[in-house]
């Protein structure tokens, strides 16, 4: 009974750090995709901008230009993130067990 009470502990922390360590490799992995995105939006909003004429620049605050495309990257970060982890594994589980259970109605009936 003592050896179990330890072994259920120690397999317990281990799935806690594999937890973590998997949390933190998914977190290393999406970050170089996310920021490969956000420096692409970036890079054409900027080339846009120094397309536009004189004009343009002249009657705008540059510091609320570059407020804008700052709110926009944070905006793109968070919306890739709330795609990949929460709104797709949330439809695949969805149509993972509307499968299921269609095949299992169709199976039974």
């Amino acid at each position: 009974m003592y050896t179990r009470c330890h072994m259920e502990l120690i397999i317990d922390g281990l799935a806690r750090i594999g937890s973590a360590v998997f949390q933190e490799l998914r977190n290393a992995i999406f970050a170089n995709v996310a920021q490969k995105a956000i420096r692409q939006v970036a890079c054409n909003t900027f080339s846009h901008l120094l397309a536009m004429d004189l004009g343009f620049h002249l009657s705008r605050q540059t510091g609320g230009l570059s407020r804008a495309i700052d709110r926009g990257t944070k905006g793109i970060s968070s919306m890739l993130t709330w795609i990949v982890f929460h709104i797709a594994p949330t439809i695949l589980e969805i149509g993972m067990v509307s499968g299921i259970l269609v095949r299992l109605f169709l199976k039974f009936s």
